[in-house]
């Protein structure tokens, strides 16, 4: 099997109505062309419209695009004004609700070596929706299919997404459970997890079995490479302070050992310290750096690694601009905070978009980030 399948899901519909021309198709080289090289220029900047509608920090790539013109630029505004309707609604029935952008997604489970890249997927409570931006003229393609029961590329990367999060294929809308799998696996591989951090997240008494845990860290990492380079990237600028005493930057942080301690500067100018560290050899036989602390309410040595370490800053820059929002909104009785949520006593008639745009604002010290806050009214605290 080469590296690359014949089969993908965009040559789904062409396949399943004439099956020999998977092999047919294969004899022919591939070979690019100008309109598919205008669809790649016009998805990217689908993508980039998208994240930017979501709040998220990106580059605008037109300047580098290859082929761009004001009718892209409006069909792809009309594309990202689809895609934040499809995710307000989606909202309004699951207000946590998630938006995945440009996603791999692997279908190799029944076709194999097959996957492909699914333009968006909004994810919500009991639903998955699969949105494919088509770019050009000339082959008309249906959102539907009478013959297969819908756009088959579309059900194909929905395959993808179940596959994913460990879910079987089931119809009418039964897999409510999409969305807190997903959690668990965000939650638990987020850091460098694997199976057991799955088993202690529940993932067993969520119905995924022993034989799909593993090849959902898998499938976690490789649609993350940008989190999974992050926490080797960590890992490395940790060990290099530690082993060389010296000062190390890296993604906006400044690792450093200083009088016996391995420190680490945080945008908001507050450091996180790690007392006496020093290189050592973990369980598995791979290098790593040990520190003293407290475990169990005795002090001792404790082994870290890049993906923890990487969950500590995480967790600091959190902190710092949670304390940064309740600063701004000082002038409001805060009564107290439940991990990422303020509790605030006010009166009726206080404008709950004023105060969210208040916490939205962007500290000084991280001018790059884009932050948003929502928030709900309610009698007495509850989870909304």
């Amino acid at each position: 099997m080469s590296a690359h399948s014949i089969f993908s899901p965009s040559a789904s519909h062409r396949v399943l109505n004439c099956p020999p021309s998977l092999m047919l198709c294969a004899r022919v080289a591939d070979q690019s062309s100008p309109y598919a090289t205008e669809g790649t220029s016009a998805h990217e900047l689908c993508a980039f419209l998208v994240e930017k509608a979501l709040g998220r920090k990106v580059k605008n790539p037109t300047e580098n695009l290859d082929y761009y013109n004001a009718e892209m630029q409006s069909c792809a505004e009309g594309y990202a004004s689809f895609v934040m309707e499809e995710y307000e609604k989606a909202k309004a029935v699951c207000p946590d609700a998630e938006v995945m952008v440009e996603q791999r997604v692997d279908i190799s489970r029944w076709v194999p070596g097959c996957g492909g890249t699914a333009d968006c997927i909004i994810l919500s409570d009991g639903a998955v929706e699969v949105v494919d931006y088509k770019q050009g003229v000339g082959v008309p393609v249906s959102a539907t299919s009478e013959e297969f029961g819908g756009n088959p590329q579309l059900m194909c990367y929905c395959l993808g997404v179940l596959e994913m999060f460990g879910v079987p294929v089931e119809k009418h809308g039964v897999n409510a459970h999409l969305r807190q799998k997903g959690k668990v696996a965000e939650l638990a591989l987020g850091y460098g997890g694997s199976v057991g951090a799955l088993k202690a997240m529940g993932a067993l008494e969520m119905g995924l079995s022993e034989e799909e845990l593993l090849p959902l860290v898998t499938s976690w990492r490789e649609a993350n490479p940008h989190v999974t380079r992050f926490w080797w990237d960590v890992d490395a600028a940790v060990k290099k302070a530690v082993m060389y005493k010296t000062s190390v930057g890296s993604h906006g942080f400044r690792f450093y050992f200083q009088s016996g301690m391995l420190f680490i500067d945080l945008p908001s100018g507050r450091r996180l310290s790690y007392v006496k560290p020093r290189i050592g050899v973990n369980r598995f036989g791979s290098e790593n750096v040990t520190y003293e602390g407290i475990n169990l309410g005795k002090w001792t040595r404790l082994e870290t690694y890049g993906p923890k370490v990487t969950e500590n800053l995480v967790q600091a820059v959190s902190r710092d601009i949670l304390a940064y929002a309740m600063k701004t909104l000082r002038h409001c009785f805060i009564v107290s905070s439940v991990h990422d949520e303020l509790i605030i006593e006010c009166s009726p008639d206080v404008s709950l978009q004023a105060v969210c745009d208040q916490m939205g604002r962007t500290p000084p010290w991280l001018p790059d980030i884009e932050l948003r806050a929502d928030g709900y009214e309610c009698q007495f605290y509850k989870k909304e």
